[in-house]
């Protein structure tokens, strides 16, 4: 039943926090993660009938689940290996060379991302390779 529970979470609530997270999860604070993680949080101890005061973490190991800022922050490097590969007219690429040039000035969307991986200890260039091969196994065994 709790199998069942996680994929409507997964297909109807996850796709609505994550909307346009590629863009604000990076500038968003760390008060404001926390109030997104309570949405997870609440929805597993409601349904599992779990204590409130049970750590977040060990919640996540038991069930199975990451963090909504985690998965938030894995579909950032896709996302610029997306924007990296469309045409130099399109809106997105863009934005990303100006924030790039605002670099200089030390602010724009280019400098937060880069915060945001930092701060996760994450080498952008080297995840952006993992999860396009991680994505590539997976529609692989979906066929």
């Amino acid at each position: 039943m709790w199998d069942k529970k996680k994929l409507l979470f997964q297909t109807l609530v996850t796709p609505i926090i994550f909307y346009g997270c590629e863009v604000w999860g990076c500038i968003i604070s760390r008060e404001s993660w926390r109030n997104i993680e309570k949405i997870q949080k609440c929805f597993i101890t409601y349904k599992l009938k779990i204590k409130r005061n049970t750590p977040y973490p060990i919640i996540l190991i038991e069930v199975g689940l990451s963090t909504i800022e985690f998965l938030a922050m894995a579909r950032l490097p896709l996302y610029k290996h997306e924007i990296n590969n469309m045409r130099d007219h399109r809106i997105p690429k863009l934005a990303l060379h100006s924030s790039q040039n605002h670099l200089r000035f030390k602010r724009g969307w280019h400098k937060d991302t880069r915060a945001w991986l930092n701060h996760w200890e994450i080498d952008e260039n080297v995840a952006c390779k993992i999860l396009i091969t991680l994505k590539i196994l997976l529609l692989l065994s979906l066929r």
